[in-house]
């Protein structure tokens, strides 16, 4: 997705993709910067490039914000959350990054996002405990104030002995609370099952009383020691998972208490409106 920022063809994609979602009645968007990491830009020879990248991620969200205010009759405010991806490789905490690797390249995208003007810090799509406590941990001590969200993705299947979803670590979710619960202004799960998801939103209800949300993906599941540059993209999306059927499981989380409801991949803009 960085590669976007390589021509003004991309980077109008990009801004028509954020309108697509703006104009179904999205309130929120995500940054462009899921792939602006270093590891991820190094393999191109493109890592130079990140601060660059990062702000130019937050003018096209920006832009598409002031060109939807333009045109829409609706005058309520959105929010540009900065994504803060894992370091490594999705959906595998065995491959994370160590603290200190973790903790500078957090710095730098944060100062990144802070000086772009995002409204939100969103450190996304960690798949263990250690991955969210760093990630909000610099984003809290280098964020100048920012709001700071976190949000887990989750195994594809429930525990076998609890019945109880976990992160992708398998560690419960209790102890994603006692870590980052107090340091974070909304706690979300993510790029997982939706059925997942509300078991999770079930287990988090009993845990804290803090805000909650979920956005999930269209995947079948994540198969066992994928990696992307193995992989690719080959991860097999549900047909069983139409914007009808998208919507009763937002409704379900809705009941549950949840305050934020969005899409993962595989979610589009018909999910949303």
């Amino acid at each position: 997705s960085a590669a976007a920022f390589l021509t003004p063809e991309g980077e109008n994609a990009v801004v028509a993709a954020h309108l697509a979602y703006l104009q179904a009645g999205a309130q929120m968007l995500l940054t462009n910067t899921y792939g602006c990491t270093q590891e991820m830009l190094a393999k191109r020879g493109h890592e130079a490039q990140q601060r660059a990248w990062i702000g130019r991620a937050c003018a096209l969200a920006q832009t598409a914000v002031a060109q939807h205010a333009r045109d829409a009759t609706s005058a309520e405010p959105i929010v540009v959350g900065g994504s803060l991806p894992p370091l490594g490789v999705s959906y595998r905490p065995d491959l994370a990054h160590d603290d200190a690797t973790m903790r500078a390249e957090y710095a730098v995208m944060v100062d990144a996002l802070v000086v772009g003007g995002v409204d939100v810090l969103v450190c996304e799509t960690m798949a263990s405990v250690r991955e969210a406590r760093v990630a909000v941990d610099v984003a809290r001590t280098q964020g100048q104030g920012t709001p700071v969200w976190v949000a887990v993705t989750l195994a594809d299947t429930l525990d076998a002995g609890t019945g109880e979803a976990t992160l992708r670590s398998g560690e419960p979710l209790a102890a994603l609370v006692e870590a980052v619960g107090d340091a974070v202004d909304v706690l979300l799960v993510n790029c997982c099952r939706p059925d997942v998801a509300t078991t999770a939103l079930r287990t988090l209800r009993t845990l804290t009383p803090m805000p909650l949300g979920v956005y999930a993906n269209r995947f079948a599941c994540v198969p066992c020691g994928w990696t992307l540059d193995s992989q690719g993209s080959t991860l097999e999306r549900r047909t069983d998972l139409d914007p009808e059927q998208y919507a009763a499981y937002a409704r379900e989380w809705l009941a549950l208490g949840a305050v934020v409801v969005g899409g993962g991949c595989g979610i589009g803009p018909g999910h949303i409106a």
